[in-house]
């Protein structure tokens, strides 16, 4: 009985630390490799209200995103 106590209480712990430390979301990373004869472009988008939370924040998560805007030939 004590060992389903012990299973239950590290399971709380696990979802509640889950959502106490979570990092937030503030928006994408772009990698633009259109132009093969130069190294990568890369973008930061960021949403709207990202910015604060980026001043704020210690870590914050991004989406990576691979884009190529400029079509080859």
């Amino acid at each position: 009985m004590e060992i389903l106590f012990l299973i239950g209480g590290i399971v709380v712990g696990l979802v509640m630390s889950r959502f106490i430390f979570r990092t937030p979301l503030i928006g994408s990373l772009r990698v633009d490799r259109s132009d093969p004869n130069s190294e990568p472009y890369i973008f930061l988008e960021i949403e709207r209200g990202g910015a604060e939370l980026l001043k704020h924040s210690d870590r914050v998560l991004l989406n990576v995103k691979l884009e190529d805007y400029i079509p080859q030939k």
